[in-house]
Formats: structure tokens, C-alpha cells, sequence
């Protein structure tokens, strides 16, 4: 398993977050930001970054990338700071 930052940008104007989001917490990723999460998961970046293309529009922007080391220094939702806690990072 890895953990994965992943952020999105919703770029057409009236876009509902709804989705998306729901497709994240399918993912068991939890939020970290408004359009920040992070994910602990078997799947590779590009498993993850297409299995949310299908739930935004061509013009919409996303990035899956990696993460590790200390991440102490993040101020992030409670949630997400007990997930980096629980992988000791």
C-alpha cells in the first residue's frame, strides 16, 4: 500500500463537487483540504487518477502524486492528520 496526495481543480463554472467526492470516499481517501485528500491504497497513481477522470469533465485538472516522510509540519483535518499518524509519517 501507498499513500497518495490528490488534489482537483473543477475548472466550468457550476461544477458540483458531488462525484468526485463521492468516488474519493469510495477510495476510503479522507480530506486533508477542500480539494486536497489522501488515500492509503493498493492502486497506482495512474489506477487512481483514471478511476476519477470518469467522474470529472476533459477540462477539469487532477494530480495524484506520492507522499512520504515527515509531514509533521501539515496543519490538516483531523482525519487526515490520524491517517498520516497511523502510517507513522
Amino acid at each position: 500500500m501507498a499513500m497518495y496526495l490528490i488534489s482537483y481543480d473543477l475548472n466550468q463554472p457550476g461544477q458540483a463537487y458531488h462525484a468526485i467526492d463521492r468516488r474519493l470516499g469510495e477510495m476510503s481517501a479522507v480530506r486533508a483540504l477542500r480539494t486536497v485528500w489522501l488515500v492509503d491504497s493498493g492502486l497506482t497513481a495512474e489506477q487512481i487518477r483514471d478511476s476519477l477522470l470518469a467522474t470529472v469533465d476533459q477540462g477539469d485538472s487532477i494530480v495524484v502524486a506520492p507522499i512520504s516522510g515527515p509531514l509533521s509540519q501539515w496543519k490538516l483535518q483531523p482525519d487526515a492528520r490520524a491517517l498520516l499518524q497511523s502510517k507513522r509519517m
